[in-house]
């Protein structure tokens, strides 16, 4: 009986010291139980070199720079109308609209449009404006949204005209002068994105035609322009508007502007594409084409310009 439990007791602290061998890891599985990992040849390979390097940055920067609609640059198949079955026809003709937080959706227009309040919408839309400005907003005013839509016709000086605005999924094309022009002030920013614009300066012999003309802002919070596709091939070369005359600029900006921030774009054409006169702007994470006149910038930025390149080859351009 005696060595009976003697016995028992071996075993009992038998017990005890294995387990203590055996502790648990983080996992809650014994450290001599849990499955290793096999060793590999791997560890001894060499990194990647150079070229695989670059390839893979330059994946990762077009992934970064596609726009989000669609996953690729503005273009006209998706700018303008989101929903072009939905579009009625606007009964009035040009329209001075100065009525504080009205949304006008679902149009389309043989005219034009002056905003003369704050917080007015429009969107999904088609405009086809013979006159001076597709859509005019009058200086001070802010909060105006304009999406979804396409502004087309003679705009005689531009397609949108005015400062505090956001522009979004715009479709600018066939006309004779600029595609968006800024008034002199608002107290709001100013945002255009995700918008495409091309062939303007049409049947006009010498219309020194841009994409973005910035002038003459002496008061205002700021300036974006984001995920854009501005393409004025100069000497024209779009086939879709053989009698356009190209572009002065994709964005000329002068007298004294600052505080405009220009990213993430798809920039081809003008006579140079960036031309900056006496004024500041931050130009960075662009891709730029090769179908300017004279070359991609000039003048004194008075801001940076960084990290742009050429979209073809994703070479900066310094």
């Amino acid at each position: 009986m005696v060595l009976s439990r003697f016995a028992a007791l071996v075993a009992i602290a038998a017990c005890v010291l294995a387990c203590k061998t055996a502790k648990p890891d983080s996992t809650g599985s014994s450290a001599e139980s849990r499955p290793q990992a096999p060793q590999t040849a791997a560890s001894s390979a060499r990194p990647p070199g150079k070229r695989e390097d670059a390839a893979a940055a330059a994946a990762k920067r077009a992934k970064r720079l596609a726009p989000t609609k669609v996953g690729s640059k503005a273009n006209a198949s998706n700018t303008g109308p989101s929903n072009r079955g939905a579009l009625r026809p606007w009964p009035y003709g040009s329209t001075y609209l100065d009525t504080p937080g009205a949304v006008y959706e679902n149009f389309a227009l043989n005219g034009c449009i002056e905003i003369d309040a704050d917080n007015i919408t429009l969107r999904n839309f088609v405009i086809n404006c013979d006159g001076g400005y597709g859509i005019r907003q009058y200086n001070g005013h802010e909060g105006t949204i304009i999406e979804d839509g396409e502004i087309t016709g003679r705009l005689q000086s531009a397609g949108i005209y005015g400062l505090g605005f956001t522009a979004r999924r715009i479709y600018i094309h066939d006309g004779e002068g600029d595609a968006i022009k800024t008034d002199s002030m608002s107290p709001g920013l100013t945002i255009v994105e995700d918008s495409f614009v091309e062939c303007m300066g049409v049947g006009v012999p010498d219309p020194h035609t841009d994409a973005v003309q910035i002038e003459v802002v002496p008061t205002h919070p700021g300036m974006i322009f984001r995920r854009n596709h501005f393409y004025l091939p100069t000497p024209n070369s779009n086939p879709k508007c053989p009698t356009a005359a190209g572009g002065s600029g994709i964005f000329t900006v002068t007298d004294g502007v600052a505080n405009v921030d220009v990213y993430d774009n798809w920039l081809n054409g003008g006579t140079f594409t960036v031309d900056v006169e006496a004024a500041s702007l931050d130009v960075h994470d662009n891709l730029f084409g090769h179908d300017n006149q004279y070359g991609v910038k000039r003048g004194n930025f008075g801001g940076t310009w960084t990290n742009n390149r050429w979209e073809d080859t994703l070479k900066v351009i310094p």
